[in-house]
Order: C-alpha cells, then structure tokens, then sequence
C-alpha cells in the first residue's frame, strides 16, 4: 500500500503525497495542501475553487518590481559643501551621491528633489 494524502512536516509545512511520492512540497496550510492533492489526482473541484485556483495561479505569474530607493533631498549647502578646492565636484564625491561620471545636465536639482539621478540616453 503506497501512501497518499497531506503529511505536515516538522517546519510546520505541509507535503503532498500521491502514490508514495511528493507532488507538492512546502505548501503553507492544510487546505491549500488538499486543494494541491485535489488537482494533483484529478478529482472534481467546484466552480467557486476553480475560480479562486485560476486567481491563486494569476498570482503566481505577476512580476514583482524591486522597490525604488529614494535617497532624501539634499540641501544647496550640503552640495556646495561637496565641492573641491579646484571649485567643483569629484567623481568619488558624485558616486557617493548616486550621481554617474560625467554628471548629466539637471543632476543638481534631481538631487535637491531627492529623485534617483541617471546616465541621459543618448
């Protein structure tokens, strides 16, 4: 006899077992792990859960964007703070403030809004 269902492992997660080996490994609750096992044997699922399944599977498929990090605003002092003795900025300085080599035009005033400064396209 081959064992068959949801078998809770020691991590609290749940496996999905059929015919004596897992289908479905790591599901977070019992009753995604059955609905798992449901899909897994082919038994008959209701419209309400095929609905919710096609919703759950929709889910999977959205791409997440890493979140933007905004640097905060600066102050006009802390930039002229910034500036060399020649008078003007170095490219460590301007690394250091997200800001490429050689500076693009505007990159002062994305700095003073707090906005990411990037390379112009050309």
């Amino acid at each position: 006899m081959t064992l068959q269902g949801v078998v809770q492992r020691p991590d609290g997660l749940f496996d999905v077992v059929v015919d004596g080996r897992v289908v479905a490994g790591a599901v977070g609750t019992n009753r995604e792990a059955w609905r798992a096992y449901d899909r897994a044997t082919g038994d008959v699922v209701s419209p309400s859960e095929k609905r919710a399944d096609f919703a759950f599977q929709r889910s999977l498929d959205v791409k997440v964007k890493e979140p933007v990090t905004r640097r905060p605003p600066m102050t006009v002092a802390q930039i002229e703070a910034g500036r060399s003795p020649k008078g003007g900025w170095t490219a460590k300085t301007l690394r250091g403030w997200g800001v490429p080599w050689p500076p693009p035009k505007g990159w002062r005033r994305k700095l003073l809004k707090g906005e990411p400064v990037a390379r112009n396209a050309k």
